[in-house]
């Protein structure tokens, strides 16, 4: 068994994701990834993809056959719509869910809870946040646009001058 394969832009994100417990870790700045996952285990029963329509020929076939396909994030542009015969070819299914669609619901609290016990236990750690004030407003969509980070960016409005 491979285990599990990612996909990150630099080598210092690639020491992150084995830190996390990534164990094969593919280093690109552009989008091809699908030819390595292919020759490292013959393609992912799931992938899941934040990249959105520059990435789709990459997250068709990357999949093994009958795999499923989860489509998170638009992070280059929206995805296109597909067609079905395309997915067809290689059995495989795709999903997009929407956050919205699972707030409020018991599914949800189970997940907040695992979560919480997850941070609680040391399983996992909470990502990296890098805050900024609205008067710094540029600083993190330079910071986006330069792929370097690698947790979530907040502004605050806590220390604006009015």
């Amino acid at each position: 068994m491979i285990g599990t394969v990612g996909t990150v832009g630099s080598d210092d994100k690639a020491a992150l994701a084995r830190e996390a417990g990534c164990e094969h870790v593919i280093v690109t700045r552009e989008y091809p990834f699908a030819d390595a996952v292919q020759r490292l285990c013959s393609g992912t029963d799931v992938i899941v993809d934040g990249l959105g329509d520059a990435a789709r020929q990459q997250d068709f076939d990357a999949p093994a056959l009958c795999g499923h396909w989860l489509s998170l994030g638009l992070a280059s542009s929206a995805l296109q719509s597909l067609h079905f015969n395309w997915l067809v070819s290689k059995s495989i299914t795709c999903s997009r869910p929407v956050v919205f669609a699972f707030v409020d619901t018991p599914a949800l609290a189970r997940y907040t809870q695992r979560l919480r016990a997850a941070l609680a236990d040391g399983s996992i750690r909470r990502p990296p946040i890098e805050r900024y004030t609205l008067d710094a407003a540029e600083q993190p969509d330079a910071r986006l646009e330069s792929r370097a980070t690698c947790g979530a960016l907040i502004r605050r409005p806590d220390s604006m001058t009015h």
